[in-house]
């Protein structure tokens, strides 16, 4: 659906589609029909955001254990990076690791710790390494602006955003449907989310 279709598919469920007889204006239901785009994205796994998926590069430096990359990370769904000429743990593992007593970070086993965009490398690197950290990661979609615009989540997920956009627009107007739609919204990141639904 095009930006155009969905605005039209919001004031539709709104049963304002006359745009002069609404109390919402396009400037309103765009920037929740933008928002809705993110949250999506935040939801969805990085599997299916192929479209956001995006690589940054930083040099490891020496005697540097905390590197601050410049990209806007929705979320990061991997790193890889070397210290000590030894690779860290893919970021899948490290929860595992890091609650576990038994594992105590060496030289052939080091890993990193994410906060933010912030990543700090264990053990600190004692050498110099040339594109030595690797985020995946994906960035955040970019705003429609224009009626031809398209989404940037997957296609299954349009009708999400029309629903996300009703939800907000009735949650402004302290109509009580907002709570039963926003639940509604939640549960299609559950089962209906494997068949599209």
């Amino acid at each position: 659906m095009t930006f155009s279709e969905l605005e039209t598919a919001v004031r539709h469920l709104l049963d304002e589609e006359v745009v002069a007889n609404s109390h919402w204006s396009s400037t309103r239901l765009k920037l929740w029909i933008n928002e809705a785009q993110v949250d999506i994205a935040r939801r969805l796994p990085a599997p299916l955001l192929t479209q956001l998926a995006e690589t940054d590069k930083q040099n490891l430096a020496a005697g540097q254990a905390e590197y601050i990359f410049d990209k806007e990370f929705l979320k990061i769904s991997n790193i890889i990076a070397y210290s000590r000429n030894a690779p860290i743990l893919p970021l899948e593992y490290i929860n595992a690791f890091s609650d576990n007593a038994n594992y105590i970070p060496t030289t052939t086993n080091p890993f990193t710790n994410v906060f933010g965009q912030t990543v700090t490398v264990y053990p600190t690197p004692i050498a110099t390494i040339i594109n030595g950290l690797v985020v995946y990661y994906i960035r955040p979609p970019a705003d429609m602006v224009n009626n031809g615009d398209l989404p940037e989540v997957p296609e299954f997920t349009h009708r999400w955003i029309v629903t996300y956009a009703v939800y907000k627009a009735y949650t402004e107007d302290g109509d009580s449907r907002a709570a039963t739609l926003y639940n509604e919204y939640l549960e299609r990141f559950g089962a209906g989310m494997s068949k599209g639904g």
